[in-house]
């Protein structure tokens, strides 16, 4: 059995591989056969897949250089068939919901800054229905952009399959943990101090304006305090009022200390 994977590509090509040690993966709509994308029950689906294109053929072939390289030059990698390193999930492990292997260290992306990594979850409303159509208004949530891509991907597919389309409106981005913040720094003394505790840092998936102040000053130093609350975005949600006091008057306090 072949155990390795071959790419034709240019010499230029190659050295941009090399030089930035990535491989570029392209929508499947933009690949040289057309019907790639096409599914049967799906239309073009392919339009949400990204690919790079191997052969498990070892044989040296003029047709595959003939249609991958610039007249006939160029090279051919050749690369194991499976070069990613795996992670097993348990069921229960970072919300999957049955054991899981992938190929992202979703515990190292996380558990090394905060305690906990959120979940990505999503909220769906009708808000309106008649005869001809039906309008649902969803809001995804997730520290990942790429998260929150994936699942409005899947909205996208689900909705095609009902000849229906989607939008996407009022994304609110999220902001990396920084583990050199001064600001989490002086709140943490703080709170061990007003309140006699340690503070626990948590990751949530809040879509807060910070968010936004964040994109567009990557420099602004962020932390986010707030009541208890639950079943937030539902006809449940609900505050503890007394929560709410506790927090404004520590932030008055830590606020003074600034």
């Amino acid at each position: 059995m072949n155990e390795y994977l071959y790419h034709y590509t240019s010499i230029e090509t190659l050295a941009l591989i090399l030089k930035n040690r990535t491989i570029r993966f392209n929508n499947l709509l933009n690949v040289d056969d057309p019907e790639e994308a096409e599914t049967k029950d799906l239309g073009l689906s392919g339009k949400h897949c990204l690919v790079s294109c191997w052969t498990k053929s070892s044989e040296d072939t003029l047709p595959m250089w003939n249609m991958y390289t610039p007249r006939m030059k160029g090279v051919r990698i050749k690369m194991k068939m499976n070069p990613f390193k795996k992670y097993t999930y348990n069921k229960g492990d970072m919300y999957f919901s049955e054991k899981t292997l992938s190929c992202i260290d979703y515990k190292g992306e996380y558990v090394n800054k905060v305690t906990i990594a959120a979940e990505c979850p999503i909220t769906a409303e009708v808000v309106y229905t008649n005869d001809e159509e039906v309008i649902i208004d969803y809001s995804i949530r997730s520290p990942l952009k790429s998260a929150r891509d994936e699942l409005a991907m899947q909205l996208d597919m689900i909705a095609s399959l009902f000849n229906g389309y989607t939008e996407k409106s009022g994304d609110y981005p999220g902001w990396d943990y920084d583990p050199h913040s001064l600001l989490r720094k002086q709140l943490k003394d703080f709170y061990k101090e007003y309140a006699h505790q340690e503070l626990k840092e948590i990751a949530t998936h809040g879509g807060l304006e910070t968010g936004v102040f964040k994109g567009k000053i990557p420099e602004l130093d962020i932390v986010t305090i707030g009541p208890n609350m639950a079943d937030i975005h539902t006809p449940d949600e609900r505050l503890d009022i007394q929560s709410f006091v506790d927090t404004f008057e520590l932030l008055v306090k830590f606020i003074e200390t600034l």
